[in-house]
């Protein structure tokens, strides 16, 4: 995993420290996005063009957001 890290920061032209790989799918990261920056509360805005905006939709509601 270490070397996924370095290769990351690399790539991404950062010296983070918290540089990481998630093993999962797609909606494991949007999960982890969304985790990460929107608190209970916060107003949402999220355009529904088809099955990955209805998920990020529905993944915001469940953290208690509008």
């Amino acid at each position: 995993m270490e070397d996924i890290k370095a290769g990351l920061r690399y790539i991404f032209q950062t010296r983070n420290e918290w540089t990481l790989a998630l093993a999962g799918t797609g909606h494991v990261g949007s999960d982890a996005l969304l985790d990460n920056i929107i608190e209970p509360g916060d107003v949402v805005l999220v355009p529904v063009f088809g099955m990955w905006g209805k998920r990020l939709a529905d993944a915001a509601g469940r953290l208690g957001n509008n």
